[in-house]
């Protein structure tokens, strides 16, 4: 079984991919880059064996890297692509996004004021945001699933608010 990574480069050159495992020296794969005919600036390296995991993909040319960024091999064969690597990056595995968007019920959860929430929490907060909620004067106050206070908030006129500020 075949994995290929391809990757973007400046075109008519010749280069090479490593992938090494992230946080370590140790090679996991290397070899030759062969640029499509059709897509110019679009190589591809062919691996076998690559465990599935995400990798740090660094071109070479004449011995030296020139470009890296990050690939996430999800199985024995297939296409992948080397996403770019800028400043801090964080890369989410494609079971990430299936484990919020399944058929799973998620545990009913909210941010604090001021924190980053998880996905799930977000979600949470936006459909109860939109869906149930109440208000009182200058007071918005958007319930739990159950009827409870999920967070307050106020805005600024009764009759034409045009600010709101989370409050609790």
């Amino acid at each position: 079984m075949t994995q290929t990574v391809e990757f973007g480069y400046t075109t008519g050159q010749s280069v090479s991919l490593q992938l090494f495992n992230l946080g370590s020296d140790t090679v996991v794969g290397s070899g030759s880059a062969t640029e499509s005919s059709n897509r110019t600036s679009i190589y591809s390296s062919s691996f076998s064996g690559i465990s599935p995991s995400i990798y740090r993909a660094v071109v070479y040319k004449n011995g030296v890297g020139v470009a890296n960024g990050f690939v996430n091999i999800e199985s024995n064969s297939g296409v992948y692509d080397v996403e770019e690597s800028k400043g801090n990056v964080h890369v989410v595995k494609s079971g990430a996004v299936e484990d919020i968007f399944s058929t799973y019920n998620i545990s009913e959860s909210y941010p604090s004021i001021g924190a980053n929430g998880t996905p799930a929490q977000i979600l949470y907060f936006l459909q109860q945001m939109f869906g149930d909620f109440s208000v009182d004067g200058t007071t918005i106050t958007v319930k739990k699933l159950d009827g409870t206070t999920a967070a307050t908030f106020s805005i600024d006129s009764e009759t034409y608010p045009t600010e709101r500020t989370r409050a609790t």
